[in-house]
């Protein structure tokens, strides 16, 4: 192989990496809000998970005091309170996972199972 021959095939290479380059860089800003709003809601779930358990675990220290001065009516309302509070978790911690997947993989994933017609 001659100089010249490798020299163009090395300038061939450079030029489809620095496309790939361009089209990874085009790819990554156009997430970039997507991404921007994950963040705060994965601060808002942090922030919501937090006062859950708070609650959760303010209501779970009041039942066993509570079986024993309260009527079968209070400790059904503190039971629902509990569900309620747990609830509340449970969708905290499911907000932050949705809001921790990566916007360009889902993109791909979507891509991956788009119906061509």
């Amino acid at each position: 192989m001659s100089k010249l021959e490798e020299l163009k095939r090395v300038k061939a290479a450079k030029a489809a990496l620095l496309a790939q380059q361009r089209a990874l860089v085009n790819e990554l800003n156009a997430t970039k809000e997507q991404r921007k709003g994950q963040r705060a809601a994965r601060k808002n779930a942090r922030v919501t998970a937090n006062e859950s358990g708070k609650s959760l675990r303010t209501l779970v220290a009041s039942v066993r005091r509570s079986f024993r001065d309260c009527t079968p009516g209070e400790l059904d309302a503190l039971s629902h309170k509990i569900d309620s509070a747990a609830s509340d978790l449970v969708g905290a911690i499911q907000s932050f996972a949705d809001a921790s997947r990566d916007p360009v993989v889902e993109a791909e994933a979507d891509d991956d199972f788009a119906i061509e017609v």
